[in-house]
């Protein structure tokens, strides 16, 4: 057979970016970013390149199995799809009659697009109980930028910023879901960039600021800071000392202006009178 290429999407996270895919013989021979995905244009990051040993690895699971010996020893017996959901269904309908409905718990781990599915089953089946990461991860993340900003704001990273902070994340590493890797790397290259974090990361590395703070005293850094950068984030000098050493700008804590007494600022930051 002769090969030919796929255009899909990859779902290894939220961000969906585009793949072009080269089969021949059933079998993916290199997946490769789709430039004309207005998602991802053209890029594609380690874990998708690397999909293709996923599909074919040696250890997958391609069909059901059930378990025909005790938990822990190793024995099973391959089955059809048809078997595989007539017994889910009959221990299902079982449970139901016996104990109710709500007796059974419906878990998905990170969604890819089909918790739809999972809520619509619960619904049709009587079960209110329903466990997704979704109320401890994405929707804090809307709830609270809809409070404070009035919407869920998208970072403009392909526009050319003149300055881009970073507190308290490593999108280098990882990402949310409104914007991808790529733009942001982009966004980097002409910007100046401030990185919050306790942690010596790789972006801290390449700051042109990096504020390492004591964990937990992110609130207080910024009610320590001066007044425009509550209103603003006006252009300023800022430094924090740490360990009596300036991370920035040339000055020691007490140089610096602190509207709090006992120097605040610099035991945020680590200093030796913390």
């Amino acid at each position: 057979m002769t090969e030919h290429v796929v255009r899909s999407t990859c779902r290894g996270c939220h961000g969906g970016c585009g793949v072009l895919i080269t089969v021949r013989d059933n079998r993916v021979l290199r997946i490769e970013g789709d430039p004309a995905s207005p998602v991802s244009r053209g890029t594609l990051c380690a874990m998708g390149l690397a999909y293709r040993d996923v599909v074919h690895h040696p250890d997958r699971l391609t069909h059901p199995l059930r378990r025909i010996g005790p938990k822990g020893s190793g024995r099973w017996e391959r089955i059809t799809w048809d078997q595989a959901v007539d017994a889910i269904a009959a221990r299902l309908d079982a449970i139901r009659r016996e104990s109710g409905a709500e007796a059974v718990a419906l878990v998905q781990g990170t969604g890819r697009d089909y918790a739809e599915f999972l809520y619509r089953f619960a619904n049709a089946f009587g079960t209110p109980n329903v466990c997704t990461p979704g109320p401890i991860c994405y929707l804090p993340r809307v709830v609270t930028h809809t409070a404070v900003c009035g919407g869920l704001p998208v970072a403009d990273y392909l526009n050319a910023p003149r300055c881009v902070i970073v507190w308290g994340c490593n999108p280098h590493w990882t990402h949310p879901e409104e914007y991808k890797g790529f733009q942001f790397l982009k966004g980097l290259e002409a910007a100046k960039l401030i990185v919050v974090d306790p942690r010596y990361t790789t972006l801290a590395a390449r700051a042109h600021l990096w504020l390492q703070l004591r964990p937990g005293t992110d609130a207080a850094l910024v009610a320590a800071a001066d007044p425009e950068v509550g209103v603003g984030l006006r252009h300023r000098s800022v430094v924090v000392e740490v360990d009596d050493r300036p991370v920035a700008g040339g000055a020691t804590a007490d140089q610096v202006s602190d509207p709090f007494p006992g120097g605040t600022r610099a035991r945020l930051a680590g200093g030796a009178d913390a």
